[in-house]
């Protein structure tokens, strides 16, 4: 395989460069202000962005734009009787209210088991009509169905850690804002999450007999208006590599989301500096309406700057939770488009710990671009050392993720110039490589790895033999095309890695059309070709007839798209190679 360059020159420039001074400042600043998007304090967070890009001389757009925001504003759960007592609880996001709603409370023993045949799926949701359920589970996709099968409302304990503190969560099975297509999933229970302690009691409650809660959940939910900020910084060509992360957070939210919006913005100061130094430019994005309109800013600037994107993106990297202390680990999101040895050196240089691992990207915290092509889509995610964590499996380092406890004594400022160094150099090594870092062969690799799991774990019926041999079909072009790409001039090939990376990068991390967005929550978020996760286990003797055919039909169209989009790119390789006389 032909050697693809990256110049580390910049990435080094760029090390030497940070402060970790103007960072800390940025979150003492954003420690004061509750970011919730389209509010005062909010947009008063853009003002401090905006006024230290002026400061710094970078150019910067100010986008407005208006969203369905939604943000709880109180929940409590009532037992009634002899043993009346009342439980604290955050509401969902986009959650319905509820006004002294009473009714009697219904354990979701099922919520114990990790999988369920169709059958059992039935008869589960079948049990909650009339019910308020609680359960582990209380993921968008479980409130949308118990909604579809009558409950009444739903209480989510969480499960990953044992504290006393509330998380709180979303509801929504809707990626960014809503359509006429989508408006009828806009019909929200009422839903609210409760700590594992207090959940856990009132389970015990629940066991011992009939049990009638009472619940009250407000909402604010409403369309407002919010701004984000984006900085220009341009290079030698119409290229640009994406940073961004979102600015709204809950309460102080200092590891979620303020120290990440500080190296951002330290980010963009150090590559104006070495502007004259860039081949591609930089782009930094500042999004709202994250987890107070689930990624209704990235989704607003996506579909508003959707050919740009198409043509000029080459990679976004994600910044979602960074110096956070107790997290002396890195582990990638990635998709592997660009090899494990990529970030995988930069992890090691850093930590002093090769990744022994990967995660695949997952479908949440703003990965709203796959529709665009963009070929590159890499998040970092900062862990515990081994037997550090605790006991809790929270996103961060501690269980204080989406609670009034994400202050900035979580914040570890070494930390936070190791994070600003790992995405630093990520960009750099993007903006100024001959070529672009393209390992298509790889990715391939994981997507036939991902479809293996899904084939080894379904019926005869659902055939995937057609699909298999369009890989082995594309195979060869790939690997052809990754040898030839070194052989031309730097700059000249990101076009063709565009089409091909972000084709296949498409069709591995999505099933809807280039112009909308998959379903949020659910399987669709856990792994590569998640719409196709339904199949695994399912036969004719544990599904319904009329389930069957429907997940056999939509098997069949997946099937269809992945082997018509293969020949697609097939075909623009084919092309490329033409014109290069191979």
């Amino acid at each position: 395989m032909g050697e693809l360059k990256c110049n580390e020159k910049l990435a080094n420039a760029v090390w030497n460069d940070l402060s970790k001074e103007n960072m800390v400042k940025t979150v003492e600043r954003f420690n004061t202000l509750y970011r919730y998007s389209g509010t005062q304090q909010g947009e008063e967070a853009v003002d401090y962005i905006v006024s230290k890009l002026e400061e710094y001389g970078i150019d910067y757009t100010r986008y407005k734009y208006e969203g369905l925001f939604s943000r709880p504003l109180s929940a409590s759960v009532k037992v009634l009787g002899e043993q009346e007592k009342t439980f604290p609880a955050i509401a969902h996001v986009y959650g319905g209210e509820a006004d002294g709603l009473t009714g009697e409370l219904l354990y979701d023993v099922w919520s114990e088991k990790a999988t369920h045949t169709e059958n059992e799926q039935d008869e589960r949701f079948n049990s909650f009509r009339g019910k308020v359920v609680i359960t582990w589970e209380a993921t968008p996709a479980f409130t949308t169905k118990a909604a579809q099968y009558g409950a009444l409302a739903v209480l989510g304990v969480w499960k990953h850690d044992n504290t006393e503190l509330i998380k709180h969560r979303g509801n929504s099975m809707v990626w960014g804002t809503g359509t006429p297509d989508t408006e009828h999933l806009f019909r929200f229970l009422p839903a609210a999450t409760m700590s594992r302690p207090c959940g856990s009691e009132l389970i015990e409650l629940c066991k011992k007999g009939p049990t009638t809660v009472q619940l009250d959940i407000k909402m604010d939910t409403s369309i407002c208006e919010s701004t984000m900020p984006m900085a220009f910084i341009p290079g030698k060509t119409e290229k640009y590599v994406l940073i961004a992360g979102h600015y709204d957070s809950w309460y102080e939210g200092i590891t979620d989301n303020a120290a990440a919006d500080a190296i951002m913005l330290e980010l963009a100061r150090v590559f104006k500096l070495h502007q004259s130094e860039l081949t591609r430019g930089v782009r930094i994005a500042w999004w709202s309406g994250h987890s107070d309109g689930h990624y209704s800013g990235s989704t607003w600037y996506c579909d508003n700057h959707w050919m740009d994107l198409h043509e000029n993106c080459v990679g976004y990297i994600n910044l979602d939770i960074c110096g956070c202390k107790n997290t002396e680990r890195i582990v990638m999101r990635t998709t592997l488009v660009e090899g494990m040895e990529f970030s995988a050196n930069i992890v090691k240089e850093l930590t002093g710990v090769y990744p022994d691992r990967y995660v695949p990207m997952i479908k949440g915290a703003d990965q709203t671009f796959w529709g665009t092509g963009v070929p590159f889509t890499i998040m970092a995610q900062n862990i515990p050392a081994p037997g550090k964590d605790g006991g809790f499996k929270n996103s961060g380092g501690g269980p204080w993720w989406h609670t009034v406890e994400d202050t900035i004594d979580k914040l570890d400022a070494d930390l936070m110039l190791r994070d600003a160094k790992m995405n630093g150099k990520l960009a750099a090594l993007l903006a100024n490589a001959e070529h672009l870092p393209a390992h298509p062969t790889v990715l391939l690799g994981e997507m036939r790895k991902f479809l293996h799991q899904i084939d080894d774990n379904s019926t005869e019926e659902f055939d995937l033999s057609g699909v298999f041999q369009a890989l082995d079909a594309i195979e060869p072009k790939l690997a052809a095309l990754e040898q030839e790409i070194p052989q031309h001039e730097p700059g000249t090939t990101d076009e063709v890695i565009q089409e091909v990376c972000g084709g296949l990068l498409r069709l591995a991390y999505s099933c809807s059309s280039p112009y909308e967005y998959d379903a949020a929550g659910g399987v669709l978020n856990s792994k590569p070709f998640g719409a196709m996760n339904d199949v695994m286990g399912v036969t004719r003797q544990n599904a319904s007839a009329q389930r069957f055919l429907f997940i056999h039909t939509n098997f069949v169209r997946l099937c269809n798209r992945l082997v018509g989009e293969l020949a697609n790119i097939g075909k623009v390789i084919d092309c490329q190679m033409m014109k290069w006389g191979r």
